[in-house]
């Protein structure tokens, strides 16, 4: 016996009715509008796009053989109607952000159609009428449900772009290999376990994007692609590269994030020598590339986060005369090497979350560092040379053993950011006040008492996180850093402001400093 809830009864409320039927007559009545003056215009273009159609009821008569571009994404259409196969001049159709399932068998009339855009649609299969339309240049099926492609793709002969990507593909056929046209090729996103061999078949191709996906293993195949610029790897499973990779020498972009690859094949990076980026971040290397300073020549950024290498070999940057980039978190260094002060391009070196317990004087020949981030390490000090770096714009050391920071640092004329939170610092340099660009200050879970004098001259700064420091007292000159607008207090005694500003928060002290300090005429 059926449930009597899921029985279902017509709406008998009129006006409910009459409102969901006026958005789709409008939108129809506007369409046909556009329809009638496309035929008027005898206009190569068809503009259907965002009007909320949830039904084309429209004709595509013969009226509207010269129209060579339809569009009609952005609707709410889970069908298209047959004759839209009259349309035969169509070289354009986009389809893309509608409900659609399927698509009907009379889109085989459209001979001249190049470019088929189906993304962001429900469709479960690529529909078979598809593998018919041998003059495709273009197939976009991003954003679907899509679990297989038929063999019967080997009949897109003339297929230059292939982007499947966010879908749930699980294998490509090797019938792929026969599409020898293909330039671009995006099957991101998708819950594949390998690539056809015949995938290397296509050597036209010039950007091939496998990322996110469950690859364990690539073909050699893949070594004849010798036009490939761009290869997206990152995220899957890869426990090594093919060795016929040094054939693919205008590669300028190598990523391999998020894989298990413990070393590169022999001389692989020295081959591509057009490589400007490389991205070997969260894999299990426990050393860099063998394969010395060479490898490195048209390099301009490295990123070997989360790895777990232990030293950055002498000299290994010697020809890097580009390198501006060097991204080193969470591994395990516990020092630099001794021609560090030869980095002279580097723009933003990273080394947090290692194992340092010093940073060589030879830091500070870097002229070119404008970000250097060394937080959650073991230093004890920072080299008094750190004030040579005069274009430093960020600086991060917390999370480290500092008792004191060098009066140099007030050279840093460009700094705007300085972390130093959860150290061991008893009090700021005087000379801090010299920083007119500091906009963020952080110093929180120290062990400071009170703060210098000199930090009203920060008139830059918006920022200032004081918190978890033994602070009694906090100095009326900060009443005339004028554009603070955060400050954090939190875990402070300041036992010597009045308790109810205190209690107040951080504005209320803020205007406690103001009224009852001697600058008070200047704020």
């Amino acid at each position: 016996m059926s449930n009597p809830s899921r029985v279902s009864f017509p709406d008998k409320n009129p006006k409910k009715n009459k409102k969901k039927s006026k958005p789709d007559k409008a939108a129809t009545q506007e369409a046909q509008k556009k329809i009638s003056s496309c035929k008027e215009l005898k206009s190569k273009i068809l503009d259907l796009s965002k009007l909320d159609l949830t039904v084309l009821s429209c004709n595509f008569n013969k009226d509207l053989q010269h129209v060579t571009h339809l569009y009609l994404y952005k609707n709410k259409l889970a069908k298209i109607p047959e004759d839209i196969g009259s349309m035969v001049s169509l070289s354009h159709l986009a389809l893309q952000e509608n409900h659609l399932m399927a698509l009907p068998d009379s889109l085989k009339s459209l001979t001249k159609l190049e470019m088929l855009d189906l993304r962001h649609n429900k469709l479960r299969v690529v529909p078979p009428v598809v593998y018919q339309l041998r003059s495709l240049s273009i197939l976009y099926l991003t954003f679907n449900k899509i679990t297989t492609i038929d063999s019967s793709i080997e009949n897109l002969t003339n297929l230059t772009q292939l982007v499947v990507r966010e879908n749930k593909l699980k294998e490509i056929p090797s019938e792929v290999g026969k599409l020898l046209k293909l330039v671009t090729v995006n099957l991101s996103y998708n819950e594949l376990t390998e690539v056809p061999e015949e995938m290397g078949e296509c050597a036209q191709i010039t950007s091939l994007d496998l990322a996110y996906n469950r690859l364990t293993k690539l073909p050699e195949s893949l070594g004849n692609l010798v036009k490939l610029k761009r290869f997206g790897l990152r995220y899957n499973q890869l426990q090594a590269l093919p060795q016929s990779l040094r054939n693919c020498v205008l590669l300028d972009d190598l990523n391999l994030e998020n894989n298990c690859i413990e070393v590169l094949p022999d001389g692989l990076l020295t081959s591509l020598t057009n490589l400007k980026t490389i991205t070997l971040s969260r894999n299990r290397f426990a050393s860099y590339p063998a394969g010395g300073p060479a490898q490195f020549t048209a390099l301009t950024s490295l990123n070997m986060e989360h790895n777990q290498v232990r030293q950055i070999p002498f000299e290994i940057f010697s020809r890097a005369s580009n390198l501006s980039k060097l991204n080193m978190l969470s591994n395990q260094l516990t020092s630099l090497p001794l021609d560090v002060g030869s980095w002279t391009s580097m723009v933003e070196l990273c080394l947090n979350t290692n194992q340092l317990t010093r940073l060589p004087d030879e830091i500070g020949d870097l002229s070119s560092l404008q970000v250097l981030m060394v937080s959650n390490n073991m230093l004890r000090k920072v080299p008094a040379t750190i004030g040579k770096l005069t274009e430093l714009q960020t600086l991060d050391l917390e999370e480290n053993n500092l008792e004191s920071l060098p009066q140099e640092i007030e050279n840093l004329s460009q700094l705007r950011k300085l972390q130093l939170q959860g150290n061991r610092l008893t009090a700021l340099p005087k000379g801090l006040g010299h920083l007119g660009n500091l906009s963020v200050l952080a110093v929180g879970e120290n062990q400071m008492r009170n703060l210098p004098q000199e930090i009203g001259h920060l008139q830059s700064l918006t920022e200032l996180y004081l918190n978890s420091n033994p602070l009694e007292v906090l100095p009326f000159e900060l009443a005339l850093c004028t554009r603070l607008a955060l400050m954090s207090v939190e875990g402070c005694p300041l036992s010597e402001i009045p308790q109810l500003a205190v209690e107040g928060g951080p504005s209320m002290i803020m205007q406690y400093l103001r009224v009852q300090g001697p600058y008070r005429t200047m704020v």
